[in-house]
């Protein structure tokens, strides 16, 4: 889900798995008590939403799901925001570090 203070406008940040960047990635996402989640990028597809590459200096392999509305701009934005979580949580799975 969107953070409500609109800081996710652009779209919600996830990273793209390469083997180069797993290491990264363990240190970026592997946290106590947080679980990592994965995602196809057809099931973003499938939903209507897109995925773009978004490189940050700590992050090479960063993207973001775009086409999720803001939900900082009223109450229809916002449901339909939480209408993508649920249903990329329903395509979600645990990631586990190789």
């Amino acid at each position: 889900m969107p953070r409500g203070n609109g800081k996710d406008a652009a779209g919600l940040s996830v990273s793209i798995v390469d083997g180069d960047y797993t290491e990264l990635h363990r240190e970026k996402f592997e946290q106590p008590g947080k679980v990592t989640a994965a995602l196809m990028v057809s099931a973003v597809l499938n939903l209507g939403l897109d995925v773009v590459a978004a490189p940050v200096p700590d992050d090479p392999r960063h993207a973001l799901i775009t086409g999720i509305p803001d939900s900082t701009l009223g109450d229809a934005q916002k449901l339909e925001a939480e209408r993508y979580a649920e249903q990329l949580a329903k395509c979600a799975a645990v990631y586990r570090f190789p």
